[in-house]
């Protein structure tokens, strides 16, 4: 029995079926695919299609004995080939995709945006939100309670700090009080925070840069609301100054 799992198999590429197959070839050494069938509980389709799947990517061969197919590994650098191969076509993605970056950046930095208004749901779209801000410069923000920490972690907001610190952007905050422990892991020279002096808890945060304001409700699933509109973003900035003055340390 092979301490291999199907989870590191995935981890090199294969999709979860072509795990399974592969495994149960690892662990007969040899097998019909009858044989892989009834090892993996797979309909015999399922196995047929994985076991053309591996072919095609090397990985298993096939030979003909007293009339039955028999499918067995290839040789053991045939998986370490492959490995090799998708870590090179994945560099390639994603090399493909920073260049499209650049080029949908290019494209709106010329074409002059209307007010618009975009609706984001989920843990992933927040964590997308934040990283964009890495590149929009200094920001405020008005709430940020408890919830917030709860749901992307410590670690997530450590982690962001620093990489704000890199890009030296400067963030103003007027937290809720529930975060006043919190504040002394994230605060430093480029993030100065103060306190609202009231026990309301509201599940909401206002993320305000020169040219958008962002609202994030921190619910079980948080939404944030993107409105891109440097008006907007005027109109709010005097809010939080409003705040920052009756705010405390």
């Amino acid at each position: 029995m092979t301490t291999m799992k199907i989870s590191e198999l995935v981890a090199v590429g294969m999709n979860r079926n072509e795990a399974a197959v592969y495994l149960a070839l690892v662990e007969s050494g040899q097998a019909t695919a009858r044989e892989i069938t009834a090892k993996t509980k797979f309909h015999k389709n399922i196995v047929y299609d994985n076991l053309n799947k591996l072919a095609d990517k090397g990985l298993i061969s096939q030979v003909v004995s007293d009339g039955a197919t028999l499918f067995s590994l290839a040789n053991a650098t045939a998986l370490t080939d492959y490995a090799a191969q998708q870590l090179a076509q994945s560099q390639e993605i994603s090399s493909l995709a920073t260049s499209l970056q650049k080029k949908i950046n290019a494209v709106q930095a010329r074409t002059p945006r209307k007010v618009s208004t975009e609706l984001f749901v989920g843990v992933q779209a927040i964590r997308s939100f934040f990283e964009k801000t890495l590149s929009d410069g200094d920001y405020c923000v008005i709430g940020a309670p408890q919830a917030s920490v709860d749901i992307m972690g410590t670690t997530f907001w450590q982690n962001y700090n620093i990489k704000k610190i890199e890009r030296r952007n400067t963030a103003r905050i007027v937290f809720n009080e529930s975060l006043r422990a919190f504040a002394k892991i994230v605060a430093d020279k480029f993030t100065i925070i103060r306190f609202l002096p009231t026990v309301a808890e509201p599940l909401s945060e206002i993320h305000i840069s020169d040219s958008y304001v962002a609202i994030i409700i921190w619910t079980k699933e948080p939404s944030l609301t993107l409105i891109n509109d440097k008006e907007a973003a005027k109109g709010y900035q005097e809010y939080f100054e409003l705040l920052w003055s009756i705010s405390k340390k």
